[in-house]
């Protein structure tokens, strides 16, 4: 699985071994997710339909990433578990504020200590669980050539993409009514209703790419986008929906084998923008 590290320092130094997520290959999650956007991203016009999205290009802020890392530690050159928790704790204490790398074989990321440290003992072994933030996510991206026959989101298909849906959900739900007001005669409690409430439309697939770096290609151009400037438009069973994604995306379960996989979700709400 190689090494990781902190600041430049492995974590084997400290008799740390990074063991996978639940069901994936690798062991840190988080690190592709493209991150929620950052303050008001809509208003909600109560007489007209959806809501009006905030997708001009000064609007596109994200706020940060959250990776998670976790590893077992066991004794190293005659030195307890206690010895290594020790040192480990004083290094992590010295870069305490500060911005420093996590670094693999699957990239650097520069990022913080979010919240404590876990370490849960065990018999001869103890756990580490460890979450950071990435304060300024790299989201950079590049759209593929458009095959000119795609027709799912942005006259593109999701194999432009590498995707592969498996699951859509809330694009065919009847949304509720807006209230605007209520009657105020005393015998009459009937409520007076304006647009519909704006959908909430969620897709789950899986992306297939060669190797890594096609792999890397393809989550870029998903933060392309997503991430980029004005609506989408996406087409589901004969309908379109003008959309936008102010949750950003998630990456989990990448498994690698001949090719590698991952599972993607993504969560677009529709707007009323003209």
């Amino acid at each position: 699985m190689g090494d990781y590290t902190i600041n430049g320092k492995g974590l084997s130094e400290f008799g740390i071994t990074a063991i996978r997520s639940t069901g994936t290959s690798i062991a840190i999650s988080g690190a592709w997710d493209l991150p929620k956007r950052k303050g008001n991203t809509s208003y909600n016009w109560r007489e007209e339909d959806n809501v009006e999205a905030f997708v001009d290009t000064d609007d596109m802020l994200f706020e940060g990433r959250t990776l998670s890392l976790s590893g077992i530690i066991t004794n190293k050159d005659n030195q307890s578990i206690t010895q290594l928790i020790s040192e480990f704790k004083t290094y992590i204490n010295s870069l305490s504020g500060e911005i420093f790398t996590l670094s693999s074989q699957w990239g650097t990321w520069y990022v913080q200590l979010s919240s404590d440290m876990k370490i849960t003992r065990y018999n001869n072994v103890a756990r580490i669980d460890m979450t950071f933030s990435e304060p300024l996510p790299d989201i950079s991206g590049t759209l593929p050539q458009p095959s000119g026959t795609g027709s799912d989101i942005d006259g593109y298909s999701w194999s432009e993409f590498g995707i592969q849906i498996y699951n859509v959900s809330g694009a065919e739900n009847i949304t509720s009514r807006k209230e605007i007001g209520i009657t105020t005669s005393q015998n009459d409690n009937t409520k007076i209703y304006g647009g519909k409430s704006a959908s909430k439309i969620t897709l789950s697939g899986v992306i297939i790419a060669d190797n890594y770096k096609d792999f890397k290609t393809k989550i870029k151009a998903l933060y392309a986008l997503f991430a980029g400037q004005g609506l989408r438009l996406y087409k589901y069973k004969k309908e379109t929906y003008k959309c936008f994604a102010p949750e950003g995306f998630t990456i989990s379960g990448i498994i690698i084998s001949y090719k590698i996989s991952a599972l993607w979700n993504i969560t677009l709400t529709t707007a009323s923008n003209d």
